[in-house]
């Protein structure tokens, strides 16, 4: 095998890339490739035998310097392979792709496997990922290689709070509007929940370094939604200031749906996760394993109700109607405050025609069937005061009555169930 491979590192197949190509994507390539299957392979073949001779270390010193994209992929690929067994030949290949290497799709391989070595080479990780960075600043917006290095960072940071992996998310979000900074914090947002980053933890028995964990994840995502809606709030106001004089027109629309659309997309995002890890979905028969204990319900309302509270303050129907759902899934958390923020949500979203989604009333008509039967005593007002529940529960129903749902004008019928 091993006479095998090191003959495949000098084979002609597959071709060298064409130096006129625009094309930077080394993900795939067609057969024979002989040259891709020494990459790989001599890296696997090393870690088995524990051992990195002479010809093998100049064959992958060769093949780190290949004219062929996708055999640099691969080798980039399966480095870490290496760091048992050879790690100073591991380090002296990093090396060099970091100096040398131009594609980005190769460089963004690079910064996969770096995440696989924090534990015992943090700062080497570090450098590594710093230098690339800054080559990766030149990539297309969409290019993959921002949301990888996006990735490394965050949970380095989520793991540990290093510093360098801190400020670079920091300037991420600070930059949230950007298509090339949404993209890449957007795609963190799944594996935060997925993860169990936000919900880490039995909530009965302390951790201290869980807890941390979790903080620091409640933390970034509170940062990155007061960023965003910062944001959107100032583009709205210019969008109503420009309406107001007469300068709306074609173009300047254009440009700022260009500049709203990336930045309601990841509050909503936020919404959608919140709404999976309070367990809601689940709660509806759907994935059983992911639903929350009582304990956990409690202290994810609690973590979660700063984000829950500014989300009510976002007009998007859709970003709404996720977080009723998720309200509605909470109530026995806080009764009175969490029918309150629903209510709010519901009257900022309404301004968006809200009241008019066939999904909303749904959603609504089942929060306020539930509070009156589980929770009436929220509409009930002390002596000589009125239920700010009660207020807020009337100017619900009027916003769905008169849209014209029947479902809405059934449930004014019920309100004496108030009183008994």
């Amino acid at each position: 095998m091993r006479r095998i491979l090191l003959k495949g590192a000098i084979d002609p197949d597959p071709a060298p890339d064409d130096p006129d190509s625009k094309h930077d994507s080394c993900s795939a390539w067609g057969w024979p490739a002989p040259r891709v299957d020494a990459a790989r392979g001599l890296l696997f073949l090393i870690a088995d035998v524990s051992c990195a001779d002479i010809d093998i270390s100049k064959a992958l010193k060769i093949l780190v310097r290949d004219k062929s994209g996708p055999v640099r992929f691969n080798l980039a690929s399966a480095l870490p392979n290496l760091a048992r067994t050879a790690p100073d030949l591991m380090w002296e290949l990093i090396a060099v792709f970091i100096a040398k290497e131009k594609q980005f799709t190769v460089l963004d391989a690079v910064v996969h496997s770096l995440d696989w070595l924090w534990p015992k080479n943090a700062d080497k990780v570090i450098a590594g990922l710093t230098t690339i960075s800054s080559k990766a600043a030149s990539a297309p917006a969409d290019h993959a290689i921002h949301t990888t290095l996006a990735h490394a960072h965050l949970f380095q940071y989520l793991r540990t709070s290093r510093p360098e992996s801190h400020e670079y998310i920091a300037r991420l979000v600070e930059r949230c509007g950007g298509k090339r900074e949404s993209n890449a914090l957007l795609a963190q947002l799944h594996t935060c929940r997925a993860g169990g980053w936000m919900t880490a933890g039995d909530a009965i028995t302390e951790n201290a370094q869980v807890e941390e964990m979790r903080r620091r994840t409640w933390r970034f995502l509170s940062d990155l939604l007061a960023s965003a809606q910062a944001k959107l709030l100032e583009l709205r106001s210019t969008w109503l200031k420009l309406q107001e004089e007469g300068k709306l027109d074609k173009a300047q629309v254009e440009k700022l749906r260009g500049e709203i659309d990336p930045l309601a997309h990841l509050v909503d995002a936020i919404a959608m996760q919140l709404y999976f890890a309070s367990g809601a979905f689940a709660d509806k028969g759907n994935k059983p394993e992911e639903k929350l204990t009582p304990q956990q319900l409690l202290r994810f309302w609690r973590e979660a109700a700063p984000l829950l509270k500014a989300l009510a303050q976002e007009p998007h129907p859709y970003t709404a109607y996720q977080l009723v759902q998720t309200l509605d899934h909470l109530l026995p958390c806080a009764p009175e405050e969490v029918f309150l923020l629903a209510v709010e949500a519901i009257q900022t979203s309404s301004t968006a025609g809200f009241q008019h989604e066939s999904l909303a009333v749904d959603e609504v008509v089942h929060i306020v069937q539930r509070c009156l039967v589980d929770h009436r005593e929220i509409f009930r007002g002390k002596t000589g005061t009125e239920s700010e529940c009660l207020v807020g529960l009337l100017d619900v129903l009027d916003l769905f009555v008169e849209a014209g749902w029947p479902q809405a004008r059934q449930l004014t019928h019920r309100l004496e169930e108030i009183y008994r």
